[in-house]
């Protein structure tokens, strides 16, 4: 009787004990089957040693709390009945070695913008430089190989040239032999170029007074008269001398010759100017007579035809804004071609200038995973990691060996949980799964 009610005990009390602690798979199935634990415990499922294939829902107690000191990282191989499962993301043996700098060779940074040309006009120079630094050499690493500056041959614009006046030629013969003539001289201009300045001076000279002596009066006297002689008995012989004759001497008043053609226009094209001349000579002011009233010189301005107007580009614009932030990036400018003009030459050069390189700073890398605790096997946590895009933060707890919480790989993690049925590998993404089994 006594050994039937002891039966009867124990079976008792390992039913309270099943009912107590259910079998499970996995904490979601503890979690399902409403297994609570008190607080500052967290729900397991694992099995004792003796029961390794029996795994049932339990308590484990949580004390957590920030800590400074750096996490404790071991090597820890999972294991079930028949096969070993290590993962080299699961956890890693860290060792502290000190390695020296590395010896870093010096490369050369773009080149810069060339410099402002040393003449405005005609040939100039220009200069452009780069520097070493892209990286600069450290730890007795290789200074750069080649030139840092170039120079080059320039020009912006051609420079204005000034007309100028050519010598003058010689005076032309005297326009009378006597009696007061003229005469003139010519020069010509030779024409400005490339917007210089036009051609100061007279293109004729006129010299009014050449061969001025006084022309020989012709003489008017008559030829002498017989001497008559009359006898007589009574009178004395008379005798006659021939008269005397003086010269009449008349003025004459100037006048004005007609006025030559109009001189050859001083401009090749556009606006020029001409002249045409007359002179006191027709006839001349003689014995007296009054000179010509009036001017001797006329002008007018005159057009041949319109100049040429050769093409010119305008200034640069302001660069644009560059094509990226960080990274390297690209940016343009542009000007404007002024057309050309009855007959002038296109515009030479580019529309379009291109900066290869702008914004050249490293991109910040970004952290787009979660936050990842490193925890000890009694929980202790410090928030010293952020999981990358591709990585989840895995919590891992498998009796007899240390329980650890680090970034993994995402597909690493699945497998290891598909790998590990009996070991409790949950695959987070996101804080709030964290908080759910870790209680923070």
């Amino acid at each position: 009787m006594r050994w039937l009610l002891s039966v009867v005990l124990v079976a008792y009390l390992c039913g309270l004990l099943i009912a107590h602690d259910p079998s499970c798979r996995s904490v979601d199935d503890c979690i399902s089957k409403g297994f609570h634990c008190s607080a500052n415990q967290i729900v397991t499922c694992s099995s004792s040693d003796r029961k390794r294939h029996d795994p049932r829902c339990g308590c484990k107690s949580l004390h957590l709390h920030s800590s400074l000191d750096p996490p404790t990282h071991t090597t820890v191989t999972s294991r079930t009945t028949n096969e070993h499962v290590t993962s080299q993301h699961v956890a890693s043996t860290t060792t502290e070695a000190s390695t020296a700098d590395p010896t870093v060779d010096g490369s050369w940074s773009f080149w810069s913008e060339w410099s402002t040309c040393t003449a405005s006009c005609d040939q100039g120079t220009q200069t452009r430089n780069r520097t070493c630094s892209n990286p600069a050499p450290s730890n007795g690493g290789q200074p750069c190989a080649g030139d840092k500056a170039e120079i080059q041959i320039c020009m912006v614009t051609v420079c204005p040239v000034d007309g100028y006046m050519s010598a003058w030629g010689s005076w032309s013969a005297c326009s009378a032999t006597c009696g007061g003539g003229y005469q003139m001289r010519s020069r010509s201009c030779h024409d400005p170029v490339y917007g210089g300045k036009p051609c100061t001076g007279d293109a004729v000279e006129i010299n009014t007074a050449c061969n001025n002596q006084s022309c020989p009066v012709a003489s008017t006297t008559s030829p002498p008269r017989p001497t008559t002689t009359t006898s007589t008995t009574t009178l004395p012989t008379t005798t006659t001398s021939p008269p005397v004759t003086t010269p009449q001497i008349v003025s004459v008043d100037g006048g004005w010759s007609i006025w030559t053609n109009w001189s050859v226009c001083s401009s090749a094209c556009d606006q020029g100017f001409q002249k045409r001349i007359r002179v006191c000579s027709n006839p001349a002011p003689s014995n007296g007579g009054q000179d010509c009233v009036g001017e001797k010189l006329e002008s007018q301005t005159c057009t041949v035809t319109p100049c040429p107007v050769d093409g010119y580009m305008s200034e640069w614009g302001s660069w644009g804004a560059c094509s990226a932030t960080c990274g390297g990036g690209f940016q343009i400018r542009t000007r404007t071609c002024h057309d050309p003009l009855y007959g002038g030459k296109n515009c030479t050069g580019d529309v379009v200038d291109l900066n290869p390189s702008c914004n050249n700073n490293s991109c910040p890398l970004a952290n787009t995973g979660t936050s990842c605790p490193s925890c000890d096997d009694q929980l202790n946590c410090t928030w010293n990691q952020t999981c990358t895009a591709s990585s989840v933060c895995m919590i891992r707890s498998y009796d007899g060996y240390p329980f650890t919480t680090h970034c993994i790989d995402a597909v690493d993690c699945k497998i290891m949980k598909l790998s590990l049925p009996h070991c409790e590998v949950y695959c987070c993404t996101d804080k709030a799964c964290l908080t759910k089994y870790l209680g923070i």
